[in-house]
């Protein structure tokens, strides 16, 4: 009983704390509390009620023990009376003062006892009666207790099946949003799908379209390169060609006797006609560099001989316009530099050339700045500044575009191609520099153009060496192959000169035959001619029978220069190649290595620029063309221009006079680089810029001193060749 008492408690808290937040049946629970609590307790007296039934059994018992006792009762001791009287005490529980008795037993004692037991056996019938009773009113409680939570429990019930109907109702609409929500999205995904399946199919159509023009595009651009491709090597061999006889005959022209007059002209000239190849060589520079073919050299050289070369070939330009130019280069600028000269000579003439172009007065000032220096390696900043008609700023992002300018009416009025500054940022971005510009407008322009170089040493530069004596030609027959009457006689008036034998071929074709008919030491082969070509003709002589005429040296003369051209030349059996324009000297040179021929003995050792400080007299004799009298006049001429000068050179230093002083600097350098005296001639360039920019430094005293010496040294040896000379007549 107790234990399903337990259970039921424990039961009943496990539903209130179960619903302990259900403010709707919280009564119903604490009412069910109270019935259960009621029913135990009516259970709890219900089960003590049952106690005097077995009361009554133990006095009936005792009833039939005491019959048989009093049979037996004359055998009995006094002792067992109080025992027995005791144990009727405890078993009825009574208060009652005990009652003296006779210790001898008697019929009488025993009657007496037994009425006494036979009351109290009426007693607790009519005390069983009366619980019965109770009993029965405890039971009628308990009947209406347990309807009670009878009703509780089917009220707690009915709610908690009303709250699942309510709760399914509610999940049944939600099922039913659900569902429709379902339903909608399922739709919007469909329209989507649809949506996306036109899209796919709209960018797979448009994605062929776009493949197809692509491809399109991809073949004009590829037939486009190869148009252009084909384009500059036509106009390069075109151009080059006339270019080849104006710039030779220039050569030979001013290696003959001329007035000044004629020699100015002939100096015109081969301005003109370097200024022209110049523009050819920005074309096909900026077509190498587009298709990243360009490569810079690695090479020792002296900056400071660089810039010199640059402002001597820019400043005849700068002095007809009234313009003046500066250059500073940092003393911590080391003075040898290990990079591509050539490409760093490009880009300050492009520089200068524009910075004098869009100037009308004023200055240039050309500055070398060190920008990053360490024991290896340093990055010069080339500044160059002018007081031009300067550069919007919105047009500064234009300049470096390919044939663009600031300005449409920039062509019209400065003349140009557009393609200077185009073709410096693209040098720079290959050295891995760069460019910057500042300018305004009416006020100039400073470009600053920074370029990382190697720190060198006198071991990495190249001495130049000037080969000053003739080849000796005699006993060489050479086959000249050229359609152009000009480049065949330039051609003759050089091997005249050095002795050589010649026939002359206007076509592929006759040189073939002429090969076939003669003997010749070498060819020099046009690649494009009329009836049969350079190439063509030089396949058909390497497949003659005859092995002396079939290994006949031949080489390619010809404009186009472009890799790719010299490698076909030499697949095809070209033995080496010469471009158009040559020099008199790289055609030398070219037949020394084919033919394997020194030059004679007979003449003076081929002098070093760097050995600067001796005259070579050869190239004085070259261009008098054995005529004594022009030489002897040409040095006597030396050796006064070149005393009077360096006295009016002195003169001029004492009294500060820098401009008088940078002219007759000017004045006299031109005869000593004609005599090959470059260290005196480096020297006299740069008393004439320190003279032009009003620099009297620390530099200039021992700069004239030195020149001063070497002045003196070059106008003994003059003096000295003049007396053999004398003596010889």
């Amino acid at each position: 009983f107790y234990a399903k008492v337990q259970q039921i408690g424990a039961e009943l808290e496990l539903i209130v704390e179960t619903n302990e937040q259900n403010k709707e049946v919280a009564g119903s629970f604490d009412t069910l509390q109270a019935a259960v609590s009621s029913k135990i307790e009516l259970l709890n007296e219900l089960l003590v009620l049952r106690d005097p039934d077995r009361s009554e059994q133990a006095i009936s018992k005792i009833e039939r023990e005491f019959e048989y006792a009093a049979s037996t009762i004359s055998s009995q001791t006094k002792e067992e009376e109080p025992e027995k009287k005791g144990l009727f005490r405890n078993i009825f529980n009574r208060n009652k003062e005990e009652e003296t008795v006779e210790a001898q037993p008697n019929e009488n004692a025993l009657e007496k006892i037994q009425s006494e037991v036979k009351q109290i056996k009426r007693k607790t019938q009519q005390e069983e009666a009366n619980l019965k009773s109770v009993e029965l009113e405890l039971i009628e409680q308990d009947r209406l207790v347990t309807n009670k939570i009878r009703a509780i429990v089917d009220k707690l019930e009915t709610w908690e099946a009303e709250k699942l109907n309510r709760t399914k109702d509610e999940a049944t609409n939600h099922i039913n949003e659900t569902n429709n929500q379902i339903a909608w999205i399922l739709a919007i995904v469909g329209v989507l799908l649809v949506v996306m399946a036109a899209i796919i199919i709209n960018y797979i159509r448009n994605s062929l379209q776009y493949r197809r023009a692509l491809k399109t595009a991809k073949n004009e651009a590829e037939s486009l390169a190869r148009t252009k491709e084909k384009f500059l090597a036509n106009m390069s061999h075109e151009i080059r060609t006339p270019m080849n006889a104006i710039s030779g005959f220039a050569e030979q022209l001013d290696q003959s006797k001329l007035s000044t007059t004629q020699k100015e002209q002939v100096e015109l000239i081969r301005k003109s006609s370097d200024h022209m190849l110049y523009l050819i060589n920005d074309i096909l520079d900026l077509n190498k560099l587009q298709a990243g073919k360009l490569k810079l050299e690695t090479t020792g050289f002296r900056p400071a001989q660089i810039i010199d070369e640059v402002v001597g070939f820019v400043e005849g330009r700068a002095h007809e316009k009234g313009l003046k130019i500066k250059v500073n280069l940092d003393k911590k600028i080391p003075e040898i530099l290990i990079g591509d000269p050539f490409r760093l000579r490009q880009i300050l003439i492009n520089l200068l050339s524009n910075a004098i172009k869009f100037t009308e007065n004023g200055y240039i000032e050309l500055r070398g700045v060190v920008a990053l220096i360490s024991n290896t390696h340093i990055d010069v900043s080339f500044e160059v500044t002018d007081t031009g008609v300067g550069i919007s700023q919105e047009n500064i992002s234009r300049i470096f575009e390919e044939f663009e300018q600031a300005e449409v009416s920039t062509a019209r009025n400065y003349g140009g191609t557009g393609l200077g500054l185009s073709i410096t940022k693209m040098l720079l971005d290959l050295h891995g520099g760069s460019i910057q510009i500042q300018s305004r407008r009416s006020e100039g322009t400073t470009i600053k153009c920074k370029i990382p170089y190697g720190i060198g040493s006198e071991a990495d530069v190249e001495q130049q060496v000037i080969h000053t004596k003739k080849m000796d030609l005699n006993n060489v027959r050479i086959l000249i192959a050229d359609d152009e009457a000009f480049n065949r006689k330039l051609l003759i008036s050089i091997l005249r000169k050095h002795g050589a034998s010649y026939a002359e071929a206007t076509n592929g074709k006759e040189a073939v035959d002429l090969v076939k008919q003669g003997d010749f030491d070498l060819v020099l082969m046009d690649i494009r001619m009329p009836v049969l070509g350079g190439i063509d003709a030089t396949t058909a002589i390497r497949k003659l029978k005859n092995e002396d005429k079939r290994s006949t040296p031949i080489v390619a003369t010809t404009a186009a220069v472009m890799k790719k051209d010299q490698k076909k030349y030499k697949d095809v059996g070209f033995t080496s190649f010469l471009p158009k324009p040559f020099k008199e000297d790289e055609l030398l040179q070219v037949l020394q290595t084919v033919l394997n021929k020194e030059f004679s003995a007979s003449s003076e050792a081929p002098v070093s620029q760097e050995n600067g400080d001796q005259l070579n007299f050869e190239s004085l004799r070259e261009l008098s063309q054995d005529d004594d009298n022009f030489y002897r006049d040409m040095l006597e001429t030396f050796v006064e221009t070149t005393s009077s000068g360096l006295a009016t050179m002195e003169e001029a230093f004492s009294e500060e006079d820098w401009i008088k002083m940078a002219d007759y600097a000017h004045k006299i350098c031109s005869p000593c680089k004609h005599l090959g005296a470059d260290a005196l001639y480096q020297e006299l360039k740069k008393i004439e810029h320190l003279g032009r920019n009003d620099e009297n430094n620390a530099e200039l005293p021992q700069l004239m001193t030195s020149a001063k010496e070497k002045c003196e040294q070059a106008i003994e040896q003059a003096s000295e060749e003049l007396k053999k000379i004398s003596s010889k007549e």
